[in-house]
């Protein structure tokens, strides 16, 4: 409560692509405001009929489903359309029942709102009028219609009060893209839960794919800024083969998604926070596909390089830092360690790629887990036009990654961002689909639920594209830009 004047601020103008919402609609009120110029076409040329319902689902941090099969039966959602085409759509989540109140204004002429009053076909209930099926009420007033979850709150009150005063007919006609949504960061708002702020993502049509605009603001630090804001050489991604599920290129001081955070977890004594005689650059992450697992079962590998020049930036460097990490990790896990013995010095080959088979040291401590079987510690410098320190959980994916990353470099592909990257949506599902089975050792049997979830809410995100790219900025410690292009699949499942 302490940041209520600065988050109020904040919502109010967080929605950047769009002219103030209808100025009779209550934005004060609400924890998430979403706004629609003409938007029919956009969801349709996604393919997804669910993308409202896993928007409102993130932002709000509860199910939130629209029931079509009822919808349909009202001239085939007439009451969606009209929220597309013209519409803004807010509410809030009570904090001690945790059921969504929400309301939905449609800007209309009055020829348009008696028809769409007539297909609804609503009832009097007291005072206002209801469609049962829907779970909703439905009134005119300020020129347009107003909709709202039933039964009422005061959010339809305030609503209905401020509508009604308006001297003319506010509209969604200034909006500059399809939908915009802004919402606060609140306690159980989202994946953001507790961090206060404001949050607001743009969604358009671009070449025949989905543009993702997303626009974050925080009160409080939330992420690493690069030391400075120097243009990134994006360049790499276009060597690393198209059969890769992830892969993304970072400043080696950002710290956005899992990189070298993720290696310093399991091996801290291998990444130092601030290594005194070398200089990172780039850092490149990959995630392929482990061999084995069981047809029924689809496994991750994955491979982190770190451009990498200084004194300390050799291939000896790096195995003593290596083999000092993996006896720290066996010490660490004392008695549930299966390896006893590790190479030395004088045991590893003089060129090439070094591999420890770790199922030994990983089996006990996973608890028999399958990716335990498939883990092997494989690392080594790739030379080419940089110098990358390279380190991979397979063999086959760390040859790829050094293959790629010794090739020589095309033209230089600099762009204004931290951190870009690519996904292919559809290996991403295939692998997804099956993790379920792998939760036990990882969530304990009281998670498992949710685990399965989250992964089924992730996974219909992802199951109409094709491809995924992304691109991530860092404005300051408390601000996060980000471009994400969605591509849809192809009817046949053909890649784009």
């Amino acid at each position: 409560m302490t940041h209520a004047v600065d988050l109020c601020c904040l919502f109010l103008c967080g929605a950047s692509h769009v002219a103030p919402a209808s100025e009779g609609f209550p934005r004060e009120l609400c924890d998430f405001v979403v706004e629609c110029h003409e938007a029919e076409s956009l969801f349709e040329g996604v393919g997804s009929e669910l993308v409202l319902d896993d928007m409102f689902t993130i932002m709000l941090g509860v199910e939130f489903t629209i029931d079509r099969v009822a919808v349909d039966e009202y001239d085939e959602g007439a009451l969606i359309d009209a929220l597309l085409s013209s519409g803004t759509l807010g509410g809030r989540v009570d904090e001690v029942t945790g059921e969504v109140e929400w309301v939905g204004w449609i800007a209309a002429t009055p020829d348009t709102a008696h028809q769409l009053m007539a297909d609804m076909r609503p009832k009097r209930q007291l005072d206002r009028l209801v469609i049962p099926k829907l779970g909703l009420a439905i009134a005119q007033v300020g020129g347009g219609i107003l909709v709202s979850s039933e039964p009422p709150g005061s959010l339809r009150a305030k609503a209905m009060e401020s509508l009604a005063r308006m001297k003319q007919q506010p509209h969604a006609g200034d909006a500059t893209v399809p939908v915009v949504a802004t919402f606060r960061h609140a306690p159980g708002i989202g994946a953001v839960s507790g961090t206060p702020g404001t949050s607001t993502v743009a969604l358009d049509q671009q070449d025949g794919s989905l543009l993702i605009e997303y626009s974050g603001r925080f009160l409080d630090d939330v992420v690493q800024q690069p030391c400075c804001q120097r243009r990134l050489d994006a360049e790499v991604l276009q060597r690393l083969p198209e059969s890769m599920i992830a892969v993304f290129v970072e400043h080696a001081d950002a710290d956005i998604l899992p990189g070298a955070s993720f290696l310093d977890r399991l091996f801290p004594q291998l990444v130092e926070p601030e290594p005194p005689d070398e200089r990172w650059a780039r850092r490149v992450v990959a995630v392929g596909e482990a061999k084995g697992g069981g047809s029924d079962l689809r496994l991750p590998s994955i491979a982190i390089a770190i451009e990498t020049d200084g004194p300390g930036a050799s291939a000896r460097r790096q195995d003593l830092a290596v083999l000092a990490a993996l006896n720290s990790l066996r010490n660490r896990l004392g008695t549930k360690a299966g390896l006893q013995h590790l190479p030395s010095l004088s045991d590893l080959p003089d060129t090439g790629t070094r591999t420890v088979y770790a199922r030994a040291l990983f089996d006990p401590a996973l608890q028999g887990h399958p990716i335990a079987r498939e883990i092997s510690i494989n690392w080594c410098v790739a030379r080419g036009g940089s110098n990358w320190h390279l380190y991979a959980t397979c063999p086959d994916l760390a040859a790829t990654l050094k293959h790629a990353l010794t090739m020589p470099a095309s033209e230089v592909a600099c762009v204004s961002a931290a951190h870009v990257g690519r996904l292919d949506a559809e290996r991403a599902v295939e692998h997804l689909e099956t993790w379920g089975k792998m939760a036990q050792p990882f969530v304990g049997n009281d998670q498992i639920v949710d685990f399965a979830s989250s992964l089924e809410l992730v996974t219909g995100m992802l199951s109409e594209a094709d491809a995924i790219e992304w691109s991530i900025r860092v404005p300051d410690s408390r601000a996060i830009d980000a471009s994400i292009r969605l591509w849809p699949r192809a009817q046949n499942g053909a890649a784009r």
